[in-house]
């Protein structure tokens, strides 16, 4: 009986833990997709985890631009298979491919916007997005703010800055 009391009583003890720990795994996620500018070593993950989110997005970031960039040749890159790829992304970032893929580029528009040197109908062409209309409306979507808006901001914190 005393025994199970003690297995009992760590259980008792040790699950608010774990669910602290999942819940800042959760939070962690999503700031990484709703901040533009989320930085990355924040995140607590294994260390075969964070070699693959940083080869992933090493990957997206240097075929940002290209139009015909896809899961598909993501996966050839990697030299996985589509469905293998579609479940380590989903274990490591809890998003499809898809879009993983389309949050990079987003973050690098962002990047671009903040720099100022680029007219952002130019920048959803710089990072393989073909409509503008379609590039402000995903933009919106996942930070919460217009291109237009988040250019303006970072004009005023320059300006402050």
């Amino acid at each position: 009986v005393g025994w199970f009391l003690g297995v009992v009583f760590l259980f008792y003890m040790l699950f608010p833990v774990y669910v602290f720990m999942l819940d800042n795994r959760r939070r962690e996620r999503e700031s990484f997709s709703k901040k533009p500018f989320f930085n990355m070593d924040n995140m607590h993950m294994t260390k075969a985890d964070e070699e693959f989110m940083n080869k992933v997005i090493k990957i997206i970031e240097d075929n940002v631009g290209e139009d015909n960039f896809n899961v598909e040749c993501m996966a050839d890159i990697l030299c996985m298979s589509h469905s293998s790829l579609l479940r380590k992304i989903k274990s490591v970032f809890n998003m499809s491919p898809v879009e993983l893929i389309r949050l990079i580029k987003l973050k690098k528009a962002a990047e671009l916007i903040q720099e100022g040197k680029h007219l952002i109908g130019d920048i959803c062409y710089m990072v393989g997005i073909s409509s503008p209309s379609y590039f402000s409306k995903l933009f919106f979507k996942q930070f919460g703010i217009s291109p237009k808006d988040f250019e303006k901001q970072c004009r005023e914190k320059q300006g402050n800055g």
